[in-house]
């Protein structure tokens, strides 16, 4: 391919700020890479657990394992259902390791001890995050918060706008839905009012969790 006559070569993969993203958006790549890592380290963890109490378990899992699998996952993590399973696969098995439970063990009863979400629930806790920065916080990137509009674009005291909702794009493609443009809003929409109101970040990450942990979903 030529461009402003430069050859562009073709490539499947590219790496950008640590995300890898494919040609086709798929996030095979991004996937395996953080499954990669982060079965490293929870290998380190399984050889020195013994040593290590619950609690000191639950830090390293914290610095150095988590922080994997949060970076960016607003936008790689509407990948395909198969890899959402295998990273939820991965919770699962890093879960019994910092419990000491054995393969029999039901997942929920491990999550609800660590008071842990799952990782579909977890992206859709960083969308949240990054959602109420948009709205609320004016150094959040320009083409961010224009992915977030209110629902009223008349003068009309909507219901919607007194229920702080947000507009939803129609997707054109069923690979729209997937994205942060239309995903983000629909969930926002979903959250109760009361903590879409909330007072600043600290507040919001807070009462969602104790939302998502109390079983309302998963």
């Amino acid at each position: 391919m030529i461009i402003n006559n430069q050859s562009i070569q073709h490539t499947g993969c590219e790496k950008l700020l640590r995300v890898h993203e494919d040609n086709n958006l798929k996030w095979k790549t991004q996937v395996e890479h953080i499954l990669k890592k982060c079965n490293s380290n929870l290998y380190l963890l399984l050889r020195i657990k013994q040593y290590l109490d619950v609690h000191t378990r639950k830090l390293f899992y914290n610095a150095y394992i988590l922080p994997h699998l949060d970076y960016c996952c607003a936008i790689w993590g509407n990948c395909f259902q198969e890899l959402q399973n295998n990273m939820i696969k991965f919770q699962k098995r890093a879960a019994r390791i910092i419990l000491d439970k054995d393969f029999n063990t039901s997942s929920s009863s491990l999550f609800h001890e660590l008071r842990w979400i799952t990782f579909p629930a977890r992206v859709d806790f960083k969308k949240a995050i990054l959602t109420y920065k948009a709205l609320h916080d004016d150094s959040t990137p320009v083409c961010i918060r224009e992915k977030f509009q209110s629902s009223n674009t008349t003068n009309r005291n909507l219901r919607s706008s007194c229920n702080n909702e947000l507009k939803i794009p129609k997707p054109n493609l069923e690979f729209f839905r997937k994205s942060l443009s239309y995903s983000g809003p629909k969930h926002w929409n979903n959250i109760p009012l009361s903590i879409r109101n909330s007072e600043n970040l600290y507040q919001f990450k807070k009462a969602y969790l104790e939302w998502k942990l109390s079983g309302s979903s998963n």
